[in-house]
C-alpha cells in the first residue's frame, strides 16, 4: 500500500488525506429515470443538481419495478457519469458509438437521445459483460425504440482500423485503474504500482486513437475514466496532444453540475471529498 499511498500523496499533496478518506467510503449513487416521463414518483426526491435524477429510498428499490411492459424505468448511477454521458450531446439522427459499453447506464442515456431516429453501437469486448449489457437494454428500452441498437464484442482499438470516419459522436469510457474499488481490496493494492498506471494509460491512449480515426471530421469524443490517476487522465490528453495536435481541438465542458468538478488542463474531475461523489474524470474534444 505504501507505493499507492505514496504515488497520490505526492500529486494531490495536503488534499490527500482527505481524498484517500473519502474515497474508502461508500459510493453515493442517484436513481436516474430511464426515458423520463411526466409520471410523479412517490415517495422520491429529486435530486436538484441533475435533471431526471432523484436520492435512492432505502425502503424501496425503484430499479427491480416494472411497467405493464416488463421494462425498468430507474438505472442508479454516479451523478459524474450521467454527466459524461450527457456531455456528448447526442441528437436525433446520429451515428453512435459507446466504446467500452458495459455496465451500460451511459449507454442508455446516449440511446435515449436518439429518439428511435439513428443508430448506437454498444461495444463490450467481454462476453459474460456483454451478455449483461443485452439485459440492460431488453430491461430498460422499449421494443419499438430497440432496433437503433446493435450490441458488438469488438476490441476498441479495432474500430479505428475497421469504421473509420463513422460515427458522429463517441463515448469512451475507458477501463481505467478504479482506485475507489481498488482500495477496497488489499491484496490487489498491496500489487499497486505506478506501473500498473502506465499499462492502463497506454491501453487508454491506443483506445482514444481509435476513436479519433472512427469519428467523422467534426465529429465528437468524451474520453472518460474513474481513476484519480493524473497518467489515466489528462495524461493521455497530453499525449494525443504530443502526437495528433492537428487532429483535434478541446472542447469546454458545460452543463449540469460541472461547477461542482476540479478543472484541469484538458477537462474535468470529479472528486469525492470536495463535490462528493466520483472519481470520474471527462474531457471532451472535437476531430477538426
Amino acid at each position: 500500500m505504501s507505493k499507492f499511498f505514496d504515488f497520490f500523496e505526492n500529486y494531490y499533496g495536503s488534499r490527500w488525506k482527505n481524498l484517500f478518506t473519502a474515497l474508502k467510503e461508500e459510493d453515493q449513487k442517484v436513481l436516474r429515470e430511464v426515458f423520463p416521463s411526466d409520471h410523479t414518483w412517490d415517495n422520491l426526491t429529486p435530486f436538484k443538481l441533475l435533471s431526471g435524477c432523484y436520492l435512492p429510498n432505502e425502503d424501496l428499490d425503484y430499479t427491480k419495478e416494472v411497467d405493464a411492459d416488463n421494462l425498468r424505468h430507474f438505472y442508479y448511477m454516479d451523478p459524474g457519469s450521467i454527466i459524461a454521458a450527457r456531455s456528448l450531446e447526442v441528437q436525433e439522427g446520429e451515428t453512435v458509438l459507446d466504446m467500452c459499453s458495459a455496465p451500460g447506464g451511459k449507454g442508455l442515456i446516449l440511446t435515449e437521445a436518439l429518439m428511435g431516429n439513428g443508430h448506437i453501437d454498444l461495444n463490450e469486448p467481454s462476453r459474460n459483460r456483454r451478455e449483461r449489457l443485452k439485459k440492460v437494454v431488453r430491461d430498460h428500452v422499449p421494443d419499438e425504440l430497440r432496433n437503433v441498437v446493435s450490441v458488438k464484442g469488438q476490441d476498441g482499438l479495432n474500430f479505428g482500423l475497421k469504421f473509420k470516419d463513422t460515427y458522429d459522436k463517441i463515448l469512451v469510457d475507458a477501463p481505467c485503474s478504479g482506485e475507489r474499488h481498488l482500495i477496497h481490496r488489499p491484496s490487489e493494492l498491496s500489487k499497486w504500482t505506478p506501473k500498473r498506471s502506465k499499462r492502463l494509460a497506454s491501453r487508454q491512449y491506443g483506445l482514444l486513437c481509435s476513436a479519433l480515426l472512427s469519428v467523422k471530421p467534426r465529429g465528437t469524443i468524451i474520453y472518460s475514466t474513474c481513476s484519480i490517476s493524473p497518467l489515466e487522465n489528462d495524461g493521455v490528453l497530453e499525449k494525443l496532444k504530443l502526437k495528433k495536435s492537428d487532429s483535434f481541438e478541446v472542447v469546454e465542458l458545460e452543463g449540469e453540475m460541472i461547477d461542482k468538478a476540479d478543472k484541469t488542463k484538458f477537462g474535468r474531475l470529479f472528486l469525492p471529498d470536495t463535490s462528493g461523489y466520483g472519481p470520474l474524470y471527462i474531457a471532451k474534444i472535437r476531430k477538426v
